[in-house]
């Protein structure tokens, strides 16, 4: 069954939370992927972790066709854009895209079905302006209280693009320092 290929897919590695997702429709019907975004949260229930699900408004309302998603948590897909200065525009700053969360209109991004309460987050375009906590992140933005709640503690704050080293050595020995990048995670 679907546990047991989960197992074995995650062997020894135990994840922070499992985020199903829905985006693609593999050319099966609406009632097809209906019924297996429904079995895939009861499925990923089973592990007693945060379950997230992660789509786009309108995909889930054009193709989930009964209210499956009242009490589940999601991290939505799209390009948030806000009334900033008297016109629509992407924040600048993190801080700022965090002021404007959850979205409460429906210009961008559609959420369909899905309330602002279900929202933890936003996943948006790396062609955006802002800069992304991390080089792998392709701008994700998360609210910060929410995941905090959820995972119960301190939501890590976005690592430096270079972090401050020490090192020690013995006096008197010689020793070559050379800079090298290192990816993050």
């Amino acid at each position: 069954n679907m546990q047991d290929l989960w197992r074995i897919a995650i062997g020894d590695r135990i994840p922070d939370a499992i985020m199903l997702d829905f985006e693609l429709t593999f050319l099966q019907s609406d009632e097809v992927l209906t019924d297996n975004a429904e079995q895939s949260f009861i499925d990923a229930e089973i592990f007693e972790l945060p379950v997230i699900g992660y789509t786009r408004g309108n995909w889930w309302e054009i193709h989930i066709k009964r209210t499956i998603e009242i009490g589940k948590l999601f991290i939505v897909a799209h390009y948030p854009f806000f009334l900033l200065d008297g016109k629509w525009q992407q924040c600048r700053t993190h801080a700022d895209l965090h002021k404007h969360l959850p979205i409460g209109n429906s210009f961008t991004p559609y959420l369909g079905r899905l309330k602002k309460e279900q929202v933890l987050g936003w996943q948006f375009s790396e062609k955006g302006q802002l800069v992304a906590y991390l080089k792998s992140m392709d701008l994700d933005s998360l609210i910060k209280a929410d995941m905090e709640k959820l995972f119960g503690g301190h939501t890590p704050d976005p690592l430096p693009e270079k972090l401050p080293m020490q090192i020690s050595y013995p006096a008197g020995r010689g020793v070559e320092i050379t800079e090298v990048e290192v990816p993050y995670g």
